[in-house]
Formats: structure tokens, sequence, C-alpha cells
């Protein structure tokens, strides 16, 4: 029993490619399940356009050989994904554009497979690969902080937590070579609160996941600037503080030993 969505500006190509079927995406896109152990695969390709455009695209493909009963009443990981780009588009964060999306499920409504195509971002790096090769002075790096803090500020002020805002989820490209662009991507976890504690909960986690990361990349004056932009203020207060003993305390518990390394950075 296949599900697939078509984003409709997409739908034309796909249809002249005869992609209609998970099983459709799946050898389009060479990806068959290769065996035990691999239950996520990965390919980039191009989507022909009607215009005569050939579009980069990535496909991720999610694989439950053997059925998975944890999706027989959930939304699979790939329609969760596209669920929280539409979310962050609503938001104005910059994410990746979602082209189609499909759930494979047996008779016992089991998921066994589902993927989701988006569109490729041209250029565009993870955040520690960008961050590694620029000096700590350089005026891009600060760029780069203040655009991710603003998108973080946007997402969660609309009530949305990416709740995998790792620094590998972070992209950059560069349209021109002075202006780097942030993205967000890979966010099966998304989700939109309605109340404040869990809001505020949501945001925590979003932040210290991204410090997590970051305590290895910048250092703790690029950190704490980081804090700053994200409240938009120009000095720590006592409400920043709580905020920073709050991400300390989620990272402490979540994951003790990168604490403690990322207090003595």
């Amino acid at each position: 029993m296949d599900r697939v969505w078509i984003s409709p500006p997409f739908e034309a190509a796909c249809n002249a490619l005869g992609l209609r079927s998970v099983r459709d995406f799946a050898r389009h896109f060479s990806c068959q399940w290769p065996g035990a152990g691999a239950e996520v695969l990965h390919r980039t390709g191009f989507l022909p356009m009607p215009d005569g455009a050939v579009l980069p695209v990535h496909y991720k493909q999610y694989e439950y050989p053997d059925g998975s009963w944890r999706f027989v009443c959930r939304r699979s990981k790939a329609r969760r994904e596209v669920t929280s780009y539409e979310h962050m588009e609503h938001a104005g964060v910059a994410c990746a554009v979602p082209v189609a999306w499909g759930e494979q499920r047996d008779a016992l409504h089991r998921l066994r497979r589902a993927f989701i195509l988006t569109v490729l971002i041209p250029g565009a790096v993870p955040l520690p690969e960008f961050l590694r090769g620029l000096p700590p002075a350089d005026r891009q790096r600060a760029e780069v902080r203040r655009q991710l803090a603003d998108l973080a500020r946007k997402a969660h002020a609309a009530g949305f937590s990416h709740c995998d805002l790792f620094v590998r989820n972070v992209l950059v490209s560069r349209p021109t070579p002075s202006k780097p662009v942030v993205w967000w991507i890979d966010s099966p976890r998304g989700h939109v609160w309605h109340f404040g504690v869990l809001r505020r909960r949501g945001a925590i986690r979003d932040l210290a996941s991204l410090d997590k990361g970051a305590a290895s990349l910048c250092s703790r004056t690029e950190r704490l600037r980081f804090l700053l932009d994200y409240a938009g203020a120009d000095r720590l207060d006592g409400r920043l503080r709580r905020m920073a003993r709050a991400i300390e305390a989620y990272k402490t518990r979540r994951w003790p030993a990168k604490a403690v390394a990322s207090r003595r950075t």
C-alpha cells in the first residue's frame, strides 16, 4: 500500500520520469535495500524540469525490512520532515525545499519504506566544515552566527523546535563570496509547541544541541555573542544568565561528558 505526495511545482517533472510510486522513486535513484543494518540510505541526483533546467536533488530513504510497528499509527519520519519544512518556511527559516515524499506499508499497516526528496542547496556545506575553514576574526563567522541566531529566534517565536538542531544539520552556502546564507535541514522530529512552558523547553533543547557542537568549533566569546544575538540584547542580564544555566543543565543531563568539556572551553 503506497502513498506518494509530490509538490505541485514538480509534478510534471516527476510524471515525465514515471515517478508515481515509492518503488518508482527507489528505482530511479538506485536506492534498493542493500541488506540488514542499513536503515537510512542517501543519494543525490538530478530532476529534469519541463523548461529544460536540470534540478539537483537529495533523496533520503528509510528502510524497515521486517515492518515497523512503531509507525502503525504514526507518520513516517519522511512525512514528518516535510511537515517540519512547512513550519520552518512559515516561520521565515531558510530550509530545504521538499519535492516529494512517500510511504509504503504492508497489509497490517506496518511501515516498510519511506522516502523524502528535496532540492539540493547549491554549494552548501555543513556548518562545522564552513567554520573550520575560517580564522576566528573572519567577518563571515560573525555573519553566520547572527543569521543562525535570527533563524532560531524566528522558529522559537513561532513555537517551532527543530529537535535535532545539531551543527551537522545546519548548512551554509555562499551565493556570493562575501555573503554566506544559513539553512536548516534534516528535521524529522520537529514540533510546534502551543504552550509557554513546552515552547521554552523546545527552545532550550535546540540551543543546547547547537552549543554541544559549537563548544569545539567556537570560542566561549563567540558562543556568548550568539546568545546575545538570539535574545536581541547587548549585555548579559539576569534573564540571559538563567537561559545560559538552563542550556548547561540540559547538556549536563543529556550529554554529561560533553557538558563538562564545553565548560572548560
